[in-house]
């Protein structure tokens, strides 16, 4: 089966066998040089055989070597002109035009020849030598040797004051509903004026029937019919709007996504009764908010959720929402930074004094946030 070989590897094949040539020509001479210097040799020429009846090369052996044999026994030449001739005559075997531009450095490892008769025993390697490691860097002295690296700060645990309350869990709910069933038409209106004033002051809902009763009685076909749909809608009409504007106010708590309020809706919505679902608008919803609050604050807080819910009133329940409670966070945060300054390192200790110096709640609730930590680094790293 035939093998091809890519240009590469034919240009490889060349240089091999090239460079084994040179190097089989250059032993042979240095083997003539001992003969010639030591006749007692391990083995004389008269010992050997005449070159006509030794065997013929083997097979796959190059013809050169056959050559170089022969011309090595010669006894009639001297060695060293033996050699020379022989190098030149294997210089001339090679495929100059296939050697590569740049030459790849060969080391010995294997044996050309097997050992034997006139034949050198050592082994000699042709095979492409690895490129040389980079030389390592000189070790840098004393003077050119970097400065070690200072030691990095890190913090030591320390008493932190507690995260900021100020504007955190404030119940985000409308204040100041008016529940519809509270609403009562002006004394002293006819029935048409009576029924424009709900239209015009009425909630969304009901205003929106009190127009329709008034298209209703502009269709009336006589003054009999018109004043009947007006009459019609205050006696019963206005009832059923005012009670179904507040049952939407009511769920519109729900969906407002305050837990108590929410769980506190509930009930008012189940009786189906109007009264109790406008005293949940009407003060019910504000209670549920304070007593959720005041389940999850302390200090400040606590009381003045506590004292809103023993008043009771709407008016005070809705002025604990409105300002009551984010004051109440306001102190709480400020009696934060006083407790930290009882420990605090000298940083800390300045950064607080000036938090509160500044009266204002957002410095202290940043400093609660950020600032005694950096404060607590500076002092770490002093």
């Amino acid at each position: 089966m035939g093998i091809s070989l890519s240009r590469r590897q034919r240009a490889s094949l060349s240089v091999s066998v090239a460079a084994s040539t040179v190097v089989l020509g250059l032993v042979l001479g240095a083997a003539g040089c001992m003969r010639s210097a030591d006749p007692a040799g391990t083995e004389s020429a008269e010992s050997r055989p005449p070159t006509s009846e030794r065997a013929a090369p083997e097979a796959g052996q190059p013809p050169s070597y056959a050559a170089a044999e022969t011309a090595a026994d010669s006894p009639t030449a001297p060695a060293t002109d033996r050699a020379s001739e022989q190098a030149a005559e294997l210089a001339a075997e090679i495929p100059v035009a296939e050697i590569p531009a740049v030459p790849t450095p060969w080391r010995q490892t294997q044996p050309i020849l097997p050992a034997g008769p006139g034949r050198p025993s050592a082994g000699l390697v042709v095979v492409p030598l690895a490129q040389d490691p980079a030389p390592a860097a000189p070790a840098p002295s004393p003077a050119d040797a970097p400065a070690p690296e200072p030691p990095r700060c890190t913090t030591p645990p320390f008493a932190a004051a507690p995260p900021p309350e100020y504007g955190s869990g404030i119940p985000a709910m409308r204040l100041d509903v008016v529940p519809a069933w509270d609403l009562q038409t002006p004394a002293g209106l006819e029935a048409a004026a009576a029924v424009e004033w709900w239209a015009g002051n009425g909630p969304t809902h009901v205003a929106a029937a009190a127009q329709r009763a008034l298209a209703d009685a502009a269709a009336a076909p006589d003054e009999v019919s018109r004043d009947a749909v007006l009459v019609g809608f205050l006696a019963d009409g206005l009832v059923k709007t005012k009670t179904l504007q507040d049952r939407i106010a009511a769920y519109q708590t729900i969906a407002l996504g305050v837990p108590a309020v929410a769980q506190a809706a509930q009930a008012p919505l189940d009786s189906g009764d109007p009264a109790v679902v406008a005293e949940f608008l009407r003060r019910g919803q504000y209670a549920a908010a304070v007593e959720g609050a005041a389940e999850t604050s302390r200090g400040a807080v606590l009381r003045a959720a506590e004292g809103a819910l023993a008043d009771g009133t709407r008016e005070a329940l809705m002025e604990f929402l409105r300002t009551g409670m984010l004051e109440a966070q306001a102190a709480n945060d400020r009696q934060s930074v006083y407790a930290l300054l009882a420990a605090a390192t000298p940083a800390v200790w300045a950064a607080a004094q000036d938090a509160l110096a500044a009266h204002d709640p957002l410095v202290v609730v940043e400093f609660l946030r950020a600032g005694q930590y950096a404060a607590a680094a500076k002092d770490a790293c002093a």
